[in-house]
């Protein structure tokens, strides 16, 4: 009896269209899951997939911003015999390097886009090259809406610094 050609057997497999959505879906799925346990921005605000224009309503003076999603551009490789030998290590580590390489691409996109909206909905302090002072921290401070439980503790905002910000 003849061995089955696995090559062969594994091209017929993956032609199916079934599989190769199948696939695609689980592999958006898991490094979008991958990208949101490594980034603490990414899992505070989650993620979607979405196709064309994205109208976008900031909430102070009802500001209308117009917003094309953001592309996200990941870079990996999945070698043919990962697939066809499940090698789930392998496909695991190239799941991986798509999501380091997709958190690349999306959180600048990100903070371009707060730094777009707090523009228009008046929301930026701009020191306008002076050094740092407590005038223009309570400045900042007083844009930020800061609620109270009923024990009166405050909830304090999450602050999230630009990756690209480089400190003194």
């Amino acid at each position: 009896m003849d061995k089955p050609n696995l090559k062969h057997e594994a091209k017929i497999i993956t032609a199916l269209p079934e599989y190769e959505d199948a696939f695609i879906n689980y592999f958006q799925d898991t490094t979008r899951s991958f990208m949101s346990l490594k980034n603490e921005l990414l899992s505070g605000i989650g993620t979607i997939s979405h196709e064309g224009p994205a109208r976008m309503r900031t909430s102070a003076d009802e500001v209308i911003l117009d917003k094309e999603p953001a592309k996200i551009e990941m870079k990996f490789n999945i070698p043919f015999d990962v697939i066809t030998r499940t090698n789930v290590e392998a496909l695991i580590k190239s799941i991986d390097e798509a999501s380091d390489s997709g958190i690349e691409s999306l959180v600048p996109q990100i903070f371009q886009f707060l730094g777009e909206v707090c523009d228009v909905s008046g929301q930026v302090v701009d020191g306008r090259g002076q050094p740092f002072s407590f005038d223009l921290f309570l400045e900042l401070l007083e844009k930020i809406e800061i609620t109270f439980n009923d024990d009166g503790s405050p909830n304090m905002p999450t602050v999230f610094i630009h990756p690209h910000a480089k400190g003194s």
